[in-house]
């Protein structure tokens, strides 16, 4: 096999990685983070690069000559691959979704998986295409040996592109990305050109020079280009940052006095949410006699950590996954709260709350888990079962855990109870104890201590006595949150609900209930579809694997046998 071949294949396994890693990436953006739809993602891919592998040699050499096709297509890769990206971010305008707005799912798969076509048709053909040209040309080898050449150097791509994107590109904005793809491939059309001796030069060459202008532009200006396409998924909104982390997109944008902070296109929360964390982190603590050492699992930039100082606590822990939504937040939240995160008692701890738990023997009066709903895999193993348990260890006596859960107090859909219903049976495989308070978020307090009461006499006379600066929370609404109807009712309807299942970590149950309740804002057939789905037994998988796939072998007939 000649060298640029070799090459030719080894920068097509290089570009296929990196440009498949960048587009999970960015419809993991739009999709909000929901690891399901990585799968869609590899089904579109594979599906169009195969079928631009069988039509490879049934199209294009009725236009073109086998050579000149093979430039061509390693030229189409430096325009198509930004291309894709442009019209991944472009779905809300096309769909007329708003940002933050749970996107229409049947037309946003679709939407996906056709504008993923072009690019990924291209890789298929040409991969058809230069092992036809190889195997053409009469190589003295046998065609099973170039074959195997070609997928050999190809896998050395999908390597070198592994290696090229970890540890150099992770963290650079995919117009860079794009742009680094465009000079390896735009230098190795060249090769192939002055290489491939029947190939009329003069039209490929001016695609070759047309296109370089394209990339050279493309590399000078992607942090430009990659701020005006990003600012498409936010149109009533303005971007003011958007960077990579190894976590995934972070994103800041305003609206009006406002910033908000998105992390792979989940809304994790704006720069100050007064009401929210007074009530979660005020109704938290009056219910535990003496806070004095507190965890803080998520989001505490925002006012959260404020709150929590109002108790002169002697330790504060708040493990922050993400450093990068850290660092940018401190940038543009309020100052007090910037000045709070180097503020002892508090230690800010970067990494996975579950690591953290297993890495220290600390234990805590209160656990504070202020994370979004089990909305992907990830978040899903703060709800489980598993990590209950861990948090148990990490209590002092008496001690409780807090966490939330966005909630609708007035309508409680089916979708919404099971969801709901499944975390309180969680949290009660680890604590006898829990209370819901119903709100526009429905906050659980769970403690292994039999005698922990929650009475608003109770919770009163600690806010007075503690001497708690509040604008939300105040004496007549301890009072109603802990004593109006929703909390009989709620609670009811959560203690009697037998249906759900307990979510565990190889279990994703409460990760089910939340893409069910999602799915049921969007289509209820789907609804109906996902909970059929539920019904199905091992045995009904492994009986129609007999009778689609192994019973056919036994009427197969031996050509032999005659």
């Amino acid at each position: 096999m000649k060298k640029v071949f070799a090459f030719s294949f080894f920068s097509l396994g290089i570009s296929s990685v990196v440009s498949q890693v960048v587009i999970i990436r960015e419809l993991i953006v739009g999709f909000y983070g929901n690891e399901f739809f990585i799968g869609w993602v590899l089904f579109a891919w594979l599906l169009w690069v195969g079928l631009g592998s069988l039509a490879a040699g049934k199209l294009l050499n009725k236009v073109f000559s086998c050579a000149a096709i093979l430039i061509y297509l390693q030229t189409s890769v430096v325009l198509l691959f930004p291309l894709e990206i442009i019209l991944i971010r472009s779905n809300r305008l096309f769909l007329g979704t708003a940002a933050g707005e749970i996107p229409n799912l049947i037309p946003t798969l679709a939407y996906s998986f056709f504008s993923m076509a072009p690019f990924c048709l291209v890789l298929g053909f040409y991969f058809t295409k230069a092992t036809q040209y190889l195997i053409d040309e009469g190589s003295q080898r046998g065609n099973g040996s170039l074959i195997s050449q070609a997928y050999l150097f190809e896998t050395f791509g999908f390597v070198a592109g592994g290696i090229l994107f970890s540890y150099g590109l992770i963290f650079r904005n995919e117009f860079f990305a794009a742009s680094v793809l465009a000079g390896l491939n735009l230098a190795l059309a060249v090769f192939l050109l002055y290489e491939i001796p029947s190939t009329g030069r003069r039209r490929p060459l001016l695609a070759v020079f047309a296109i370089f202008v394209l990339s050279w532009i493309l590399w000078f200006h992607a942090d430009r280009i990659h701020f005006v396409t990003t600012q498409v998924r936010f149109p009533k909104e303005t971007l003011i940052e958007s960077r990579n982390s190894i976590y995934g997109n972070v994103t800041v944008t305003r609206a009006k006095d406002q910033y908000n902070f998105y992390e792979n296109g989940l809304l994790l929360g704006s720069g100050e949410e007064k009401i929210f964390n007074e009530n979660f982190v005020h109704f938290s603590l009056l219910s535990h006699p003496d806070p004095k050492a507190i965890l803080l699992v998520g989001t505490g930039f925002n006012g959260a950590l404020r709150e929590i100082l109002k108790y002169h606590p002697w330790e504060v822990e708040d493990v922050e996954f993400d450093r990068l939504l850290l660092d940018l937040a401190a940038q543009y939240i309020p100052k007090d709260l910037a000045a709070i995160l180097d503020k002892p008692p508090i230690r800010i701890y970067l990494g996975d709350a579950r690591r953290f738990l297993k890495g220290t023997s600390k234990t805590f009066d209160c656990i504070l888990i202020h994370l979004p709903n089990p909305s992907t895999a990830l978040i899903n193993r703060y709800y489980t079962e598993e990590y209950y348990r861990e948090v148990k260890k990490h209590l002092n006596p008496g001690g409780l855990v807090a966490t939330h859960i966005a909630f609708s107090p007035d309508y409680v859909t089916r979708e919404l109870a099971n969801l709901s219903a499944s975390i309180y049976k969680t949290l009660k495989t680890s604590f006898p104890v829990i209370y819901v308070l119903p709100g526009n978020a429905l906050f659980f307090i769970a403690s292994a201590d039999t005698d922990l009461q929650l009475t608003p006499e109770t919770l009163i006379a600690r806010f007075e006595e503690r001497d708690i600066e509040s604008y939300f929370v105040s004496t007549p609404s301890i009072e109603y949150g802990l004593t109006n109807d929703r909390v009989g009712n709620v609670e009811n309807l959560l203690r009697t609900n037998r249906a759900v299942e307990v979510n565990r970590d190889l279990r994703p149950r409460a990760y089910y209930y939340n893409l069910v309740y999602w799915l049921s804002f969007l289509n209820r057939g789907l609804v109906q579809g996902f909970s059929a789905l539920t019904q199905i037994q091992p045995w009904m998988v492994l009986a129609a694997l007999v009778f689609f796939v192994i019973f056919p072998l036994f009427f197969l007939r031996n050509p032999e046998a005659k």
